[in-house]
C-alpha cells in the first residue's frame, strides 16, 4: 500500500496472514503487521474484530482473538464483511 492504511486494509492483511500459516490468532495476525501498519489503525482493527464477535452474542474479550485457525478466519471474514457492507 502506499503507506496509508485503513482498518478494511488491516483486516484483509491480518487475515491472509492467518489464511498462509503466518499466525494462528487474529493477535499475532494483526501484530505481524506492526512493521507497516500503524498502532492506532491495527487498534482499531482489533476493536472491529471484538465488535464482530459481540454482535453474534460472545463477551467482549481477548480470548476472541486467540482462537484457533478456522474461527479465526470465520472472525476475520465476517468483520471485514460487516464493514464492507457499512462502506457501502
Amino acid at each position: 500500500m502506499d503507506g496509508k492504511w485503513s482498518v478494511l486494509a488491516t483486516l484483509r492483511a491480518g487475515r491472509e496472514q492467518v489464511q498462509l500459516g503466518g499466525s494462528e490468532g487474529a493477535i499475532g495476525a494483526i501484530r505481524s503487521l506492526r512493521a507497516e501498519v500503524p498502532a492506532p489503525v491495527r487498534d482499531e482493527a482489533y476493536f472491529a474484530l471484538m465488535d464482530t464477535a459481540m454482535r453474534t452474542g460472545e463477551p467482549a474479550s481477548m480470548a476472541v482473538l486467540s482462537r484457533t485457525r478456522e474461527a479465526t478466519l470465520a472472525l476475520f471474514d465476517a468483520a471485514i464483511g460487516q464493514l464492507a457492507a457499512r462502506l457501502h
